[in-house]
């Protein structure tokens, strides 16, 4: 099961720069998937914008998890969002 944590709009971070960041820390966030309505093979079933789940996407990533997750590992994850989410990044 993953676990995921959004960026909220009002803190103006983009989702990618924070994956970017990430990546030096040598731990694996991912981003949300995006809406089925997005791909290809769906867009002819698209009646409106579902905003929520555009969002969700456009805001969402998953945190790292699997069954070697400890409280250790946690707090280290967490120290990186903190230490990423401070850098302010646009």
């Amino acid at each position: 099961m993953d676990e995921y944590f959004f960026l909220k709009k009002e803190i103006n971070i983009n989702k990618d720069k924070f994956l970017y960041y990430a990546k030096k820390y040598n731990v694996e966030f991912r981003p949300v998937f995006y809406p089925l309505s997005s791909m290809p093979a769906y867009k002819k079933y698209k009646k409106k914008i579902n905003k929520n789940s555009e969002d969700l996407s456009k805001y969402g990533i998953c945190l790292p998890s699997g069954n070697d997750m400890t409280l250790k590992k946690i707090k280290i994850i967490f120290k990186i969002v903190k230490k990423i989410l401070s850098k302010k990044i646009n």
